[in-house]
């Protein structure tokens, strides 16, 4: 019985650091998108 919820505990942890993941990876992508798009804008202004 305690095994079994020890498992569930660590793939639990194993998911969590996989979102952590994906969801830093999504935040640089955004960032990154942002940044162009200002640089974009910026430019556009100057015009």
């Amino acid at each position: 019985m305690g095994d079994v919820f020890e498992d569930k505990i660590k793939s639990c942890r194993e998911e969590l650091k996989k979102t952590k993941k994906t969801l830093t990876l999504l935040m640089k992508i955004v960032l990154s998108v942002l940044m162009h798009t200002r640089k974009l804008l910026m430019r556009e202004l100057m015009l």
